[in-house]
């Protein structure tokens, strides 16, 4: 090769590193640009961090001083913002375990439960009954020994019959993650002599697209742990900032026929369930897997602060959502006729909302008293009491 060939290649090497390093720095810069671009235009949501204690009555917690009432609020404080929720087969998620002076969530199989506090007596006869539900049915706002499974507990329990009552209530749980949460118990080869359902709160807001709360980051989780697994392969979201950029670009540049034609082709929402319907279906099902077990059961459609209860429409209207409690509390007590099936939404009406309710829906030591009563006395109704 002589010179004047050595120097053509030598200049076309020069003009290729040129042309490559110069199309490097576009499309860093480029990349930079639409990053910047989509942090302005597309902030993501800043943390806010809502404590519980500043919105719970101490009014509401009469075996308590406010002092003690204010220091069990702040240990609902450190659940919330210590990682609450795992992940939990089958039913999705559930509370972590979690150690307080007044709140206590214990390590069982197959999910933590809240810590129940039972009377000391020395009756050989021990009989076990589940309790199940939500964030009412978890004790939300209340000590351990005040929660609704530890009122029953106490209520039951003789000289002569222990009643263990073991607290499988989670919050935001509803009939559809409490029904695959009693079938797991079962396979898992744990046994009960009565299970006892409290809804009616979480059927309202959760269980018309029939999602539990947490799936939409659930989803996302899933689709990070697919990432993972195909970390060998180079995959470009549409949450890219470049693809998000000339997405933008493209949208503007494409007739606005083409862009209803495409609107309408995407897939439609979920589709909305009838709660009453679900609900029902759902206490068909545990209803047939508890008589092939040998177990009782019975069902509680609990009372709220959105209905029976004085100023309740104004609770209705700051949270949009339970506007529908009265009509679903009609269909329900309508619609829903099987024996096991007791309709005590009604029965805080003569209370105060303030002595009921530590919260916004969550009921005081008094109001899990009276709920905790109201079950025990259905039970004896059913003949499930010995």
């Amino acid at each position: 090769m002589d010179s004047r060939q050595l120097a053509r290649v030598k200049n076309l090497y020069i003009a290729t590193a040129i042309i490559w390093l110069s199309s490097s720095i576009g499309i860093v810069c480029f990349t930079g640009a639409c990053y910047i671009y989509t942090w302005i235009r597309y902030p993501k949501p800043a943390v806010v961090s809502h404590p519980y204690s500043p919105h719970a009555r101490a009014s509401a917690l009469h075996t308590l001083s406010p002092s003690a009432a204010a220091s069990l609020f702040r240990e609902f404080d450190r659940l919330e913002t210590s990682r609450m929720y795992v992940y939990q087969p089958w039913v999705e998620f559930s509370e972590r375990v979690f150690h307080s002076p007044l709140l206590n969530i214990d390590q069982a199989e197959p999910l933590p439960t809240r810590r129940t506090v039972e009377p000391a007596n020395g009756a050989a006869n021990n009989r076990t009954i589940w309790l199940f539900g939500g964030s009412t049915q978890f004790g939300w706002g209340v000590p351990d020994n005040q929660t609704i499974a530890s009122h029953l507990s106490a209520i039951l329990s003789t000289d002569s019959t222990h009643y263990t009552v073991i607290n499988h209530g989670h919050t935001s749980f509803y009939s559809s993650q409490e029904a695959m949460l009693f079938e797991t118990l079962l396979r898992h080869g744990h046994k009960c002599d009565i299970g006892v359902f409290l809804d009616g709160l979480n059927e309202c807001e959760l269980s018309q697209d029939d999602l539990p709360k947490l799936t939409h980051g659930t989803s996302d989780a899933f689709l990070k742990e697919e990432d993972v697994a195909a970390e060998n392969y180079v995959i470009i979201t549409p949450l890219f900032p470049p693809v998000r950029v000339l997405n933008g670009l493209l949208r503007r540049l494409v007739p606005t026929s083409s862009r209803q034609a495409n609107q309408e082709s995407e897939p439609l929402p979920p589709t909305k369930y009838d709660r009453v319907a679900m609900y029902r279906f759902n206490m068909s099902v545990i209803q047939d897997i508890a008589e092939k077990q040998d177990i009782h059961v019975s069902f509680y459609w609990q009372p709220t602060s959105f209905d029976y209860i004085a100023g309740a429409e104004q609770r209705r209207k700051d949270l949009p959502t339970f506007a529908k409690i009265p009509s679903l509390n009609v269909a329900v007590r309508q619609n829903i006729k099987i024996g096991s099936f007791h309709f005590i939404a009604d029965m805080f009406k003569e209370n105060s909302y303030e002595e009921t309710y530590v919260d916004w829906g969550h009921y005081g030591d008094e109001g899990s008293l009276r709920v905790a009563q109201a079950i025990a006395d259905g039970l004896k109704n059913d003949g499930l009491l010995r």
